[in-house]
């Protein structure tokens, strides 16, 4: 499915940036780029002396002993079989290591990683600090932000919280979107969620990744499913207040989805990205329909009425204080079509 270079090196961004460096002599590149003399040439090289890296690793892997903790130094060797993980990069990259190290990589390899014993995470009671690897320098996680808490909100004049606290939805006045949109109207709430393949919605362009994963669905819990009678793959049509036109698509029934939620991912229905037809000095051009596939959540996201001007003109519901879309909330309700 990947394209190849003349050479049969795989096409990747890893091995163009290798390609250009050496075209332009930068050092750290193709013969001797290391300082035992290893060569760069193909991303393979990199990657397997990042594996024995973390194999070789002395210091950052803990074991517990007794009320302490030591360091755990470089992995064991591996055994035959655990050899086979590496059987073929041996084959294909013989250079990217030397001899001796095939067999610490091939530890970490067949493992799918490094790992540390559960119980070394966290520190006995009585210690100053109870984890063991901490997130940043200091604390893991900053629980007061003092420059929030000392902004307020332009337009009803509050502060904003300096500490994480859960608050029902609200638009920019402060009023709550439950009062004017009640559940009985619109029962679930639209939300979007981003896929490991499609992660952008740039994503639909590549044609390698339409082949993956070429279209997408809402997405509902078994329980809502069984309220409204649908099944696995039922057209329906899901409308809010700001879209009474609704979108139309196909439903996949999850058990993974929150009850009351409706999702989709983000990355698809889009109708540009190259999947339309443009006239250029009187030239008809058509693009790709395939980068058009699925369904986008967009138009259904809520219109913040609360700030709209005379002639009805606003903006969407955002966060007062990052400022984003609300990408996660709009109220809705949900048809057979």
């Amino acid at each position: 499915m990947t394209e190849k270079t003349p050479d049969g090196r795989p096409i990747c961004v890893e091995n163009f940036l290798i390609d250009v460096a050496k075209a332009l002599s930068l050092p750290g590149f193709g013969k001797n780029a290391f300082l035992e003399g290893g060569s760069l040439d193909e991303r393979e090289d990199y990657y397997l002396k990042m594996a024995a890296n973390i194999a070789y690793d002395p210091k950052t892997f803990l074991a517990k002993k007794g009320n302490g903790f030591v360091h755990l130094g470089p992995v064991p060797n591996a055994n035959a079989d655990e050899m086979q993980s590496v059987k073929e990069y041996i084959k294909k990259y013989p250079k990217a290591l030397h001899s001796f190290e095939w067999t610490k990589v091939a530890y970490v390899i067949s493992r799918g990683g490094r790992f540390e014993n559960y119980d070394t995470g966290y520190l006995p009671w009585g210690k100053p600090k109870w984890v063991t690897h901490l997130w940043g320098p200091k604390t893991p996680v900053n629980l007061y932000n003092e420059d929030v808490a000392t902004t307020h909100n332009a337009i009803t004049g509050e502060r904003f919280n300096g500490t994480t606290v859960l608050l029902p939805h609200r638009n920019m006045k402060g009023e709550l979107l439950g009062k004017l949109y009640p559940k009985k109207e619109y029962p679930l709430m639209a939300s979007t969620h981003r896929q490991p393949i499609h992660s952008k919605s740039r994503t639909m362009a590549d044609p390698w990744l339409q082949e993956l994963l070429p279209d997408a669905f809402w997405e509902l819990n078994e329980i809502d499913a069984r309220k409204l009678g649908l099944s696995d793959g039922d057209t329906i049509k899901v409308i809010s207040p700001t879209y009474e036109k609704g979108i139309t698509h196909r439903v996949r029934i999850l058990p993974s989805i929150r009850p009351g939620v409706i999702t989709a991912p983000t990355a698809f229905g889009r109708w540009l990205y190259g999947s339309g037809e443009w006239y250029i000095n009187g030239k008809k051009y058509t693009g790709d329909p395939a980068r058009n596939q699925g369904v986008h959540p967009n138009a259904l996201f809520l219109l913040d009425n609360s700030i709209a001007a005379k002639d009805g003109w606003t903006t969407v519901l955002t966060d007062p204080v990052g400022g984003s879309m609300v990408y996660y909330y709009a109220p809705v309700r949900v048809e057979k079509a």
